[in-house]
């Protein structure tokens, strides 16, 4: 058999995101963490990453910066991929910075639909969220 890397935009979505799934788990083990995807959407949780210390994360994995109120208060883990970069948040925390920075309430996406994603991210917020990038 003769290999050849695949072309992204070709998958279909479920294949997105188990090609995402299993990329995060690479990117995940650099930091210590052993992952194990759900086969369920357990609670908000798509996989689990058990890290070398005992902690335990329950990480949702979204295609884009994303925020929901569902996810408030469940201890929930975002993570996403933008180019070759990954970014992993603690939910409530970049809730906060953004409710703080002005750019969700007021907005009929976070005060109706109570969700909010990001199609890209500015340079502003890349900046905010440098510390949440593995």
């Amino acid at each position: 058999m003769q290999f050849r890397r695949i072309e992204y935009a070709r998958l279909e979505a479920r294949q997105k995101e188990n090609y995402n799934c299993m990329k995060l788990f690479g990117a995940l083990a650099d930091y210590g963490f052993v992952s194990m995807r759900l086969t369920d959407d357990s609670k908000g949780a798509d996989l689990l990453a058990l890290h070398v210390n005992g902690e335990i994360l329950k990480i949702q994995l979204k295609p884009r910066l994303t925020v929901d109120k569902k996810y408030m208060n469940k201890a929930i883990w975002i993570a996403f991929r933008e180019g070759e970069d990954w970014y992993l948040y603690d939910h409530d925390v970049v809730v906060e910075i953004l409710l703080s920075s002005g750019r969700l309430a007021g907005t009929s996406s976070w005060d109706e639909s109570d969700k909010y994603t990001f199609p890209h991210l500015s340079n502003s917020l890349r900046e905010r969220l440098k510390l949440l990038k593995l």
